[in-house]
């Protein structure tokens, strides 16, 4: 392809999916009136609530007080159900008004909105908690969502690192006043038509032409690139891309959130092209999108400030001949195949989901992974150990081609194994997954999921099978020997914001296993691997070396989801 002359090229967005929502009107007095409080178990919002209400008791009476267990927590692992019902619960409770929080991270504070959006659409004003630095991302969202008007409290500064003191002087300096006012003197709707682009959006259209440089501006300027340099999408690479499938180009996936754009067979194809990638990969990327558009995987919560990024694991037969490393430096940039894959979920996550970080606003990532390399499996060594394929564990067809996104939120330190027996490799194994995530995984059971990934090289795969392990007697082995003490998980869920009863209430309602209840000492060893049979292991990297790497996910953020590939 050369790159001389000119360029014309299309949009790599999607059309917008939802609709703009006219905000409820405030309430002319809070006498008399009943006022909710739905709240995500986050953030001391319990105590900002209850700072809220004694100042709103001081001026107004008999103010009615609708606490939060009455609507559910729409932040937690019931996050779907939670939010499905919230407009029932809001009417059967009778309530005026809604204040809602809390907002103080880049995944609350989407899920704030979504809560806000759901009471104005019932004709309830709402008003979020939202710390200072979420606030655009707020706005962001909001637009997004169809509130052109949204009504925010905002807390200065980071909750978690200020002194009761000083949180109660904030909320009352700051959060009391601007609940109060957003509650009662709304100002006239704007007429804001953000979420709805005043230019149509038509998939063909032409929106630029000019140089190969001319063109790289054009898209930084509009947040349409990943930071690096793109292919144009000109009709002609689309055209070369597309005719890889059988699909109509126009086929909606779904709806990518918090962007709510429409997903795409065609905009797949334009984020494929600018990503570099092989044409005979369509049907796969088609696959990973499908993954990641599935309500289980969450994109929505992309923006999250653990900072998780998409990873591809991919199975198949013939991956080689596509293309694919699963041997020596496979997840090194390097690899066209590999590498343009893990390019495109970022660039998709970026322009069709809306996940864009500074100077964008919906991307709050504290820092962010470097994952965007994808994983394709060894399916040769696979197959000479005995085991079954990643997408056999998962149901599919050993001729089938699949691809499994999930979310990786961290990972351990190069794992070396010696020996011929397993124990030492297990022990060492168990010492780093601990060690990798000890602190974090409190979280996969407070939230009830967590899907981490091991990759052994073929090296320690191979001793593993030859000891006559299965990979589900390595999970059985691994859920039992990492462990942390409890007392740590503890500390972790009060720095996170978490409310440690949550925590807690795992131990009795059947989501902990038995060995998390051997006793109450708070000391006491608990397993970091919260669901063993969740683990995924996979062959993969250099043959020549004894070593693993253990990838965590983010809980029930991007849990694997995998898609059959539709050749």
């Amino acid at each position: 392809m050369s790159y001389e002359g000119e360029y014309a090229v299309v949009s790599p967005a999607g059309r917008f999916g939802g609709s703009a929502i006219t905000r409820a009107q405030g309430v002319p007095t809070l006498s008399g009136k009943r006022i909710g409080f739905v709240w995500n178990h986050l953030f001391r919002g319990d105590l900002m609530m209850e700072q809220i209400l004694a100042a709103v008791r001081q001026e107004w009476d008999e103010v009615v007080f609708v606490d939060h267990p009455a609507f559910g927590n729409f932040h937690g692992p019931e996050e779907p159900k939670v939010m499905d019902q919230l407009p029932a619960r809001l009417k059967e409770a009778e309530v005026d008004a809604v204040v809602i929080g809390v907002g103080a991270c880049g995944s609350c504070t989407p899920a704030v909105m979504r809560a806000c959006a759901v009471a104005e659409r019932e004709g309830i004003p709402a008003v979020g908690l939202i710390a200072e630095g979420f606030v655009r991302q707020a706005e962001a969202i909001g637009r997004a969502l169809g509130l052109a008007d949204k009504v925010i409290a905002r807390y200065p500064g980071v909750v978690m690192t200020d002194g009761l003191d000083t949180f109660h002087r904030k909320v009352g300096e700051s959060m009391v006043p601007e609940a109060m006012d957003g509650l009662l003197r709304r100002a006239e709707a704007t007429d804001d038509s953000s979420s709805e682009s005043a230019d149509p959006y038509r998939p063909e259209q032409v929106v630029f032409t000019g140089t190969l440089e001319a063109v790289q501006r054009y898209f930084e300027d509009r947040l349409w690139s990943d930071g690096l340099p793109i292919l144009p999408p000109t009709l002609d690479a689309i055209a070369n891309m597309l005719a890889h499938t059988t699909r109509d180009p126009h086929e909606v996936l779904g709806v990518a959130l918090p962007a709510n754009q429409e997903a795409t067979v065609w905009n797949v194809a334009v984020n494929a092209v600018m990503s570099g990638c092989d044409p005979r990969h369509l049907p796969m990327l088609l696959a990973a999108v499908e993954s990641i558009l599935d309500p289980r995987f969450g994109i929505e919560h992309g923006g999250c400030t653990p900072g998780w990024e998409p990873f591809a694991l991919i199975s198949g037969p013939d991956l080689g001949e596509l293309g694919f490393n699963s041997s020596t430096a496979s997840l090194r940039l390097g690899t066209r195949a590999n590498s343009t894959f893990g390019r495109f979920l970022r660039m998709f996550f970026h322009n069709v989901a809306g996940l864009v970080g500074p100077p964008g606003a919906t991307d709050k990532a504290t820092f962010g992974a470097p994952t965007h390399v994808a994983l394709a499996e060894n399916e040769e060594v696979t197959r000479e150990l005995g085991w079954p394929t990643l997408r056999e564990e998962q149901g599919f067809a050993p001729e089938d081609t699949t691809v499994a996104v999930q979310s990786v939120v961290g990972f351990s330190l190069p794992i070396y194994t010696e020996g011929e027996t397993v124990d030492e490799h297990l022990r060492v194994l168990a010492e780093h997954i601990a060690g990798a995530s000890g602190h974090w995984s409190h979280t996969g059971l407070t939230f009830k999921e967590w899907q981490p990934l091991l990759v052994m090289s073929p090296g320690i795969a191979t001793v593993f099978a030859r000891n006559g392990y299965s990979k589900d007697d390595i999970r059985r082995e691994l859920g039992e020997r990492a462990r942390v003490p409890w007392s740590q998980w503890i500390g972790c869920t009060t720095a996170v914001g978490l409310q440690v009863s949550d925590l807690e209430e795992r131990l009795v309602d059947g989501t902990a296993r038995d060995a998390y209840r051997e006793s109450d000492d708070p000391d006491r060893l608990v397993p970091v691997i919260p669901f063993p049979e969740r683990l995924a292991i996979v062959v993969n990297g250099d043959s020549a070396r004894n070593q693993s790497k253990y990838y965590v996910n983010n809980h029930v953020h991007g849990p694997r989801i995998p898609t059959r590939v539709r050749w």
